[in-house]
């Protein structure tokens, strides 16, 4: 049989469907090794693909539409050093056994799991669910989630389990789920490294504690950079957790942030990177802002209670009065003045914007106004004039 073939190949064979294939029988992987699906449908009827020590195993499809479907037990368990990829092909769940497509339950093994190409459908549990430590590679391929578990935060893509004390580096997959979180982490050793992939909900079995690409019970370091683009709801942090923005956001799309206290959602390492237009409050009571130079935690983002910015154009003849796009800002940031644009009065020159009563002068730097100040720090709705 093709199980039974699988079982006694040697170290660095690819095993290459060339047919379906159902088994009762479970698949071990010894050594180095590959299967290829080429087409396929591989169905394990309650049975897992099993890997053990040092073992090393690639899933890929050279045909069309192959795949791998769980029945009931974990479709693949790995083992303490082993290493498995996904680069093609389709791996089911099962559709109603709460048992993850990929799964460990030893607290003391290291492995690493890399998802570049390929789909993983969550059909009822998680796609990829380890304890022990290693790394989760997220560079490629899809991970969707169709879970009939209504209302389960805790059913989501990829599950770092208590004791997980290894790394999540998200830089390419697709993340979609209709219920539960991309990543929920539930040990505070656990790294989350997000440098790209994108993030959807559906909205069909959304808790009101899940939809996010990144949440959890417990919660160690995040670090983003680079052009991820998380929708639903963002990033939920626990209190007193923070975000390590480590280079350039360059995705246009803000990311949504959540806190169970509102307050700086950014650490204090490297305040270079933090930019407040990339990053949107899920809370219509709270807004993004940055903490100018000067305060105690200059630099950093924050959530804070939304204030607004309008201009008077004090009489002006002719022109449009300047409209902040930013709609709203958080009290306590900086606040960069708009250029007076084509704004004119008649028989009067442009000196410069101010707040009631101050003698402060404002000026954004395109009006070229000698000795006026750029940037303002908000204390409540305000009106320059």
């Amino acid at each position: 049989t093709a199980v039974s073939a699988w079982n006694s190949a040697a170290s660095g064979s690819t095993l290459t469907l060339l047919a379906d294939v159902e088994t009762s029988s479970t698949i071990n992987v010894r050594g180095t090794k590959a299967l290829d699906l080429k087409g396929h449908k591989l169905t394990l009827n309650g049975k897992s693909i099993e890997m053990t020590g040092t073992d090393s195993l690639e899933i890929k499809d050279t045909g069309t539409g192959g795949e791998i479907i769980q029945t009931g037990t974990p479709g693949i368990i790995i083992g303490q050093w082993s290493q498995l990829t996904i680069s093609g092909g389709k791996l089911t769940g099962s559709p109603n056994n709460d048992a993850a497509i990929i799964y460990n339950n030893n607290d003391s093994s290291v492995h690493n799991v890399t998802l570049s190409g390929g789909e993983m459908v969550c059909r009822f549990s998680d796609a990829i669910s380890l304890y022990g430590s290693g790394t989760i590679n997220l560079t490629g391929g899809k991970i969707t989630s169709t879970s009939t578990q209504s209302g389960m935060t805790t059913s989501s893509a990829v599950l770092p389990r208590p004791g997980f004390t290894g790394t999540v580096n998200w830089s390419g997959t697709e993340i979609t789920t209709n219920v539960g979180c991309g990543i929920y982490v539930r040990d505070t050793s656990t790294t989350i490294n997000i440098t790209g992939g994108t993030f959807t909900t559906t909205g069909i079995n959304i808790p009101s504690d899940g939809g996010y690409a990144v949440s959890g019970n417990a919660q160690g370091t995040i670090n983003i950079s680079g052009s991820p683009a998380l929708g639903g709801k963002g990033i939920y942090l626990l209190n007193d957790k923070k975000i390590t923005v480590t280079n350039t956001l360059s995705n246009s799309t803000p990311i949504g942030v959540t806190m169970a206290s509102p307050g700086v959602f950014t650490d204090s390492i490297n305040t270079t990177y933090n930019d407040a237009s990339k990053f949107t409050s899920d809370n219509a009571s709270y807004a993004v802002g940055k903490y100018p130079a000067g305060h105690d935690k200059a630099g950093q983002l924050f959530l804070g209670n939304p204030v607004t910015v309008t201009y008077d154009g004090n009489g002006a003849t002719g022109g449009s009065v300047p409209t902040d796009a930013n709609g709203s800002y958080a009290n306590g940031s900086n606040v960069t003045v708009l250029s007076k644009g084509a704004l004119v009065k008649e028989g009067n020159d442009f000196a410069g914007w101010k707040i009631g009563s101050s003698e402060t002068v404002y000026a954004n730097s395109a009006d070229n106004i000698t000795g006026a100040s750029e940037n303002f720090t908000i204390t409540g709705d305000t009106t320059l004039t």
